[in-house]
């Protein structure tokens, strides 16, 4: 201090403690039409943020999929959701056009490229849908790389396939540990009409991926939970919960395809992504605990650490934090264990001195209990229980 002061000089400084802000993971996005919702409200090919679904549903008209989404998403959940409506076209492929979206050259943004400005609302989704649409194989890789592009997931049908084997075979063209394929639509009561109609198995599945992250976490299954206001499905599958060997829903569940099953309910019935084979991001929660924790860490050590001076003490105190995330998460029981550190095979004098210490995670994720087993055995072991003493 170069001032004379008689008394006392405080100072409110802010490098203490720095909140972890982790980002909700059960906001979901859609692209929907929907040529008579209300324009104000829904505006072609931007981002409308819905924090009120009962008044966006009325706002939503009757045409398109806008409303049938939206119920079908507030039937499982109440939750945040970002909503891109775009322009039905004259043809399929008019109205696949404006679903991928372009980017134009006077900078505007159609369909998923105008959803690439989710964040603007303040609000980062994790949960990617865009029933019926998906079923042309462009809307679905343009979804999946969407869904991998900004660190999400996503949900996509394959109930247009006629069987099972077109499903298996369709299967085989994504590689993506974001994507889940869904074989099979649902069955609910529409109040509009006041009969039991088709509706997307995709939106309630999102809506029910929502509900879980609210009320477990992330590192929940979606499957074997039961979605609400279902009367019957679309393409029911045999199935067996024990010893199921060939029924449909094991083969499909066998090929990495979720479908749904009538059990106390009807509930969904399958773990696994589109993963490639040589991917370690094979469950459902495999991939969202790992993007969870990239984000975590990533804006941690982002607030901790970027453009401060690299001191000793600067890089241990992150290393804490580090240390306390885990221990949360595995008492949580969202991961079995995991830590940060700094990678010495990374961290050469040149990095240092460039500012670039390199800093490596590792950690387990909780594994679903896919295939649980009990072996049961007859014994003599218990047989003079008869004779009593």
């Amino acid at each position: 201090m170069s001032e004379f002061l008689h008394g006392v000089h405080a100072i409110n400084r802010n490098d203490g403690y720095i909140e972890l802000r982790s980002k909700s993971t059960a906001v979901i996005a859609t692209i929907c039409t929907a040529s008579d919702a209300d324009a104000e409200y829904f505006p072609l090919d931007q981002c409308t943020l819905i924090t009120n679904l009962d008044e966006a549903i009325k706002k939503a008209g009757t045409k398109g999929t806008l409303k049938e989404v939206l119920r079908g998403i507030q039937e499982e959940v109440n939750t945040n959701v970002i909503v891109v409506r775009v322009e039905e076209g004259e043809t399929a492929e008019e109205t696949t056009a404006n679903v991928i979206g372009n980017l134009n050259a006077d900078d505007s943004r159609t369909g998923l490229k105008a959803l690439e400005l989710a964040g603007d609302t303040g609000l980062l989704p994790s949960i990617f849908i865009i029933p019926k649409y998906d079923a042309d194989k462009s809307v679905a890789i343009a979804l999946a790389e969407h869904a991998k592009k900004f660190a999400g997931f996503t949900y996509i049908s394959a109930s247009h396939c006629e069987n099972i084997a077109e499903a298996i075979k369709y299967r085989e063209e994504f590689a993506y540990d974001e994507m889940m394929l869904v074989y099979g639509d649902v069955i609910t009561f529409n109040p509009d009409i006041g009969l039991p109609t088709e509706t997307y198995a995709v939106a309630k599945i999102a809506g029910l991926r929502a509900k879980l992250d609210q009320e477990i976490g992330w590192h929940q299954s979606i499957s074997n939970n039961a979605l609400s206001n279902v009367q019957g499905l679309t393409k029911p599958v045999t199935y067996n919960p024990i010893n199921g060997y060939g029924t449909e829903a094991n083969t499909l569940n066998e090929k990495g395809i979720t479908c749904l099953v009538r059990d106390d309910g009807y509930r969904v019935w399958g773990n696994r992504t589109c993963a490639a084979a040589d991917s370690d991001k094979y469950f459902e929660v495999f991939t969202r605990s790992s993007q969870v924790v990239t984000f975590d860490c990533a804006n941690l050590l982002k607030n901790m650490t970027q453009d401060k001076p690299m001191t000793r003490k600067l890089l241990k105190d992150f290393e804490a934090r580090g240390v306390s995330y885990f221990e949360a998460l595995t008492l949580a029981n969202k991961i079995l264990g995991g830590r940060i550190f700094l990678n010495p095979e990374k961290n050469s004098v040149d990095d240092l001195m460039s500012g670039k210490p390199a800093w490596s995670v590792k950690f387990t994720p909780t594994p679903p209990v896919e295939s649980p087993e009990v072996e049961v055995m007859i014994t003599e072991e218990y047989v003079k229980s008869v004779l009593g003493g």
